[in-house]
């Protein structure tokens, strides 16, 4: 399965991406926002915040993600086994919709199957909303809420027409609890969570196949100058670009550049065609293959089968990098 962005998307997050930010629109509150990715100054405080709530829940008796898990979703069968099946079922059919998506060239149709596709995915999210609604109840839900509405209070910022920043839409974290509305602050929050974790590794991946991201990823290589820095509208201003070191990227620009050294990696190691890079779930289940193979060829060089490393898959390096890298259970692993 892979993604196919469709007219002007790439665009709009890619400099979403460059600029750590999202612009954020909802005819419900009239609103048309920015919010920043924390600096790491917020995040400390943000931490502290976290570490303080998901203290005060557990004193509280308030059930950790695990508890919950154990003693409620399965004892009482919230998400059956007809709910399983019915994901396993909605996600081939999702993945079978996104392969028809890559053989359209009309827009028209291209915009209709991608329309088909969104309501798949809404009708697929909402089987799964029947167990995740409960998370948000834990001692981590709780602590998590709360730094993310610290975030909001700090990373917030009116916008006008031309995206010009207009100033904090909050004077402090406590303006936030006590000057919003409880659902404005939940659609604060949730977008906040968005940026946090960061886009889809879906969506990643097509970025970094893309022609105008592999140019400048190839140029940085070459030239050691790193991939992301400043914001852009503060690096012209600074008068330098991409300055930054790694510890100021977002995660979803560190995930970014995962992918990207993948892809050096397999084409560099095993030399791809240039259609199979562009079909991730062929792709993936290629280069497994080629690193068994390529494993089984030095053991036999060695005089030795390696039978229990191989039939384990012991030897296979990049799935093991990928889980360190890409592990889709971490807070951190997750996208939109």
């Amino acid at each position: 399965m892979s993604y196919i962005f469709g007219p002007n998307e790439f665009e709009w997050y890619w400099w979403q991406l460059v600029n750590r930010c999202r612009i954020i629109e909802d005819k419900d509150f009239s609103v048309k926002l920015k919010i920043k990715y924390p600096t790491p100054e917020q995040w400390l405080r943000g931490i502290e915040i976290y570490k303080q709530e998901y203290d005060l829940a557990i004193q509280d008796g308030i059930r950790t993600y695990n508890e919950l898990q154990k003693d409620f979703i399965n004892r009482y069968n919230i998400f059956t086994t007809e709910d399983v099946e019915e994901v396993e079922r909605l996600n081939t059919e999702i993945k079978q919709l996104k392969r028809e998506l890559r053989r359209i060239k009309i827009p028209i149709l291209f915009r209709k199957k991608k329309d088909e596709i969104f309501e798949k995915e809404k009708i697929y999210y909402k089987v799964l909303l029947k167990k995740m609604k409960y998370y948000g109840e834990t001692a981590e839900g709780f602590a998590e809420n709360a730094r993310n509405i610290y975030f909001a209070a700090v990373c917030t910022y009116r916008i006008d027409e031309n995206l010009q920043e207009q100033g904090l839409l909050f004077k402090s974290y406590e303006d936030i609890k006590k000057s919003c509305s409880l659902e404005f602050v939940k659609f604060l929050a949730a977008n906040i969570n968005s940026l946090i974790l960061g886009y889809s590794h879906e969506i990643l991946r097509a970025m970094a196949r893309h022609s105008y991201v592999r140019v400048q990823w190839r140029i940085c290589r070459k030239t050691g100058i790193n991939f992301f820095g400043f914001p852009v509208e503060i690096a012209k201003n600074a008068g330098s670009l991409f300055q930054n070191p790694v510890i100021y990227w977002t995660q979803e620009q560190i995930n970014l550049c995962s992918w990207l050294l993948y892809y050096d990696d397999v084409i560099e190691s095993y030399g791809p065609p240039e259609w199979l890079l562009n079909d991730d779930e062929k792709l993936d289940r290629w280069v497994e293959q080629k690193v068994k193979e390529k494993e089984a060829e030095r053991l036999k060089s060695l005089g030795t089968t390696g039978r229990d490393a191989y039939e384990h898959e012991e030897v296979i390096v990049f799935g093991q990098d990928k889980d360190l890298i890409f592990d889709e259970d971490s807070p951190y692993g997750r996208g939109i």
